[in-house]
């Protein structure tokens, strides 16, 4: 990134760029909007990692759900600060197929799709 780029893409680990922040003066990533980026890998077998971005502090709750609407997994259940966060999901207990995992805060619902394949 070059001092005239007021974007930057991101992702901590391994150079996948799945998100698009602000860079403020130097001092780090300002999130801009609420976001739930996909589950990587996907296809994934037995865990993967679920990334999403917080513009201010949130309680933010993520499930899981089966195809058949069942609450399979809460990942998380907290209170957290704004920026960006991963939450891991462990398919090791559960049988291959297509899973939905659900972020909701105050301001913010949303689902995604993901495979676990055994």
């Amino acid at each position: 990134m070059n001092e005239n780029d007021n974007h930057i893409n991101w992702w901590e680990s391994d150079g996948i760029s799945t998100g698009l922040a602000n860079f403020t003066n130097g001092s780090g990533l300002q999130i801009d909007k609420f976001s739930l980026h996909g589950n990587y890998p996907n296809l994934f077998n037995p865990t993967t990692h679920i990334r999403f971005g917080l513009p201010k502090a949130s309680n933010v709750k993520i499930d899981v759900y089966n195809t058949l609407g069942q609450k399979v997994a809460t990942l998380l259940d907290e209170h957290k600060l704004a920026g960006v966060h991963v939450v891991d999901f462990d398919g090791s207990h559960f049988a291959s197929g297509l899973y939905l995992y659900y972020i909701q805060t105050g301001d913010f619902q949303q689902v995604k799709k993901m495979l676990l394949l055994k």
